[in-house]
């Protein structure tokens, strides 16, 4: 009997400290979290964001009740029903979609849909070996009581703003050299047009051939959304991620989005391929152009309408409704 209560307490153990992994994990990963969610289509973009820091909340809420056995009959049967949740939904992706993580873990360990499911059905014999337990008795835990969602909130909500509080709190003038950018338009030895891109083959280890050529960076009258970027930059290759689920989702047209890169050709090569963004135009700068334009600051985006530039973003003021609202008439 008591080997058997102490392979119940580890499992107890272990099924608590998974959710709160995973929940930590997502949190680090937010923005690809957040993406994949919105990928769906069934969310705009920020509720997307909410909905993330949510499902992580109640990850590590569930997680840490489990652990110190609080509320344990609810918390069981809503880490049950959590449980059986995802594994439909996964069975629904693994059918619909051809996705290679399913951000159980973040991006930091990646399992496709079935190895998900495999996980979630282990954790659901799991949960039923563990179903009798009942709430544990000790110091101080009305404290632990309040203290666990307290710090979810925190950590979620708090040290991870998501973008849509982040925008309230920010100064809507930011700069960018817009002087620099009309000369730069106007000459042909500052820039260099990116005028070919073409996969060699379909295999993961393809490389993206390109060639450049000196031309005028001639810009069309028209609203466009233009992004200045560092190929090798993070945020940068999260920024075309959100804006491909925003144009795909509301169907815009990609002529209006223009990207200037800055970067060796291996890395605007695995730049292009990784972020699956070959069909917006692309414009190759110099180091001292890119830098003298956005003063170092990767990515920045700007609204620009007939030769003028309206409103200048970083990556988390890319807005879904603001980019709708200017590029679709």
């Amino acid at each position: 009997m008591k080997f058997k209560n102490i392979a119940l307490l580890i499992i107890r153990l272990l099924i608590g400290l998974m959710f709160i992994t995973t929940a930590v994990l997502k949190l680090l990963s937010i923005d690809q979290f957040e993406i994949y969610i919105y990928s769906f289509n069934l969310f705009n973009f920020v509720t997307a964001t909410i909905l993330a820091r949510l499902l992580i909340c109640a990850e590590f809420i569930l997680g840490g009740f489990l652990i110190f056995k609080i509320l344990y009959k609810p918390t069981w049967w809503l880490t049950m029903a959590m449980m059986v949740g995802f594994t439909l939904f996964l069975i629904y992706v693994s059918i619909f979609r051809n996705d290679s993580n399913c951000h159980c873990f973040g991006v930091f360990v990646e399992l496709d849909p079935t190895d998900s499911i495999i996980k979630n059905v282990v954790t659901i014999i799991l949960l039923l070996l563990i179903r009798r337990s009942h709430d544990g008795f000790f110091k101080g835990k009305t404290l632990v009581i309040w203290s666990i969602p307290i710090l979810a909130i925190i950590l979620t909500f708090g040290l991870f703003v998501p973008d849509s509080l982040y925008n309230q709190f920010r100064s809507k003038h930011h700069n960018f050299n817009a002087i620099y950018f009309d000369k730069i338009q106007k000459d042909t030895i500052l820039n260099t047009t990116l005028t070919d891109v073409k996969f060699l083959s379909q295999n993961e280890k393809d490389t993206i051939v390109f060639t450049r050529s000196k031309s005028t960076l001639i810009i069309d009258d028209g609203r466009y959304i233009m992004g200045f970027m560092a190929s090798d930059c993070k945020f940068c290759r999260l920024s075309i991620r959100k804006l491909n689920a925003i144009f795909e989702r509301n169907q815009i047209n990609r002529d209006h989005c223009i990207l200037f890169l800055l970067g060796s050709n291996g890395s605007i090569s695995s730049f292009l391929k990784e972020t699956n963004a070959l069909q917006y135009q692309y414009r190759l700068l110099d180091p001292i152009s890119a830098i003298n334009l956005t003063y170092g600051k990767f990515p920045t985006f700007i609204l620009f309408e007939n030769h003028k530039v309206i409103k200048t973003l970083d990556y988390r003021e890319i807005s879904e409704s603001e980019i709708n609202d200017f590029l679709k008439p």
